[in-house]
């Protein structure tokens, strides 16, 4: 009996163990008053990029930063000009996973306060996986936020325009499964395995003890 409760012990330990790998990381918001410039300076590339998340985006012109005029937030803007649309890529590293939980847009200045927005899977570029227009409000002092809550292991691409000009991506929140490179109060895979070794080797110890008692 005692040799049967310590294997159990054994299991429920190492399944329990094994369980919490796959715990989620607390959201992450992209805000772009995190990255501090002058108006209209150029996005730096590696904005955003974490060791979990590569962050990129492709646009028809560059991808600017303004302060606090994007309906009274700072924003992500693109291109030259109306006709301008933004491409946003979320890709999960590691294995990672990745939620897409929520997203922003606002308007300058109320010059255009419908723009089309669209969610792709990395995987599939043709069908979104969601879609619709955000209807900014006036006047525009707050910006229109949009509830995604869409998960990939492949990663996002995030569309908003036309007139990616005049509307701006004011912030992004997401999340990711850090199973294989989140954080280290999560045990590894080989911490694991070792720990449970360790049990069922004391629990062999206590079937010998029995056996001679």
């Amino acid at each position: 009996m005692l040799f049967n409760n310590a294997l159990l012990t054994s299991a429920v330990l190492v399944g329990g163990l094994g369980f919490s790998v796959a715990s989620y990381a607390a959201p992450i918001t992209l805000n772009p008053s995190d990255f501090s410039v002058a108006n209209g300076t150029t996005v730096s590339d590696n904005f955003g990029d974490t060791a979990d998340i590569n962050f990129t985006w492709s646009v028809n012109g560059n991808m600017f930063m303004w302060n606090d005029s994007y309906s009274g937030e700072d924003a992500f803007y693109c291109g030259s000009n109306a006709s301008a649309i933004c491409v946003f890529n979320l890709e999960p590293l590691g294995g990672a996973s990745l939620t897409l939980i929520s997203f922003e847009l606002g308007n300058y200045l109320n010059r255009n306060r419908l723009v089309p927005w669209s969610i792709f899977d990395l995987d599939d570029l043709v069908n979104p996986v969601s879609t619709g227009t955000a209807e900014i409000p006036t006047p525009s002092n707050s910006p229109f936020n949009v509830t995604a809550n869409v998960t990939s292991t492949t990663g996002f691409q995030f569309r908003f325009g036309p007139d990616g000009w005049n509307n701006g991506l004011t912030s992004l929140t997401y999340t990711i499964n850090d199973q294989q490179t989140g954080s280290g109060s999560v045990p590894a895979p080989g911490t694991l395995e070792l720990l449970g070794l360790g049990l069922l080797g004391f629990a062999a110890k206590l079937r010998r003890r029995v056996s001679v008692a």
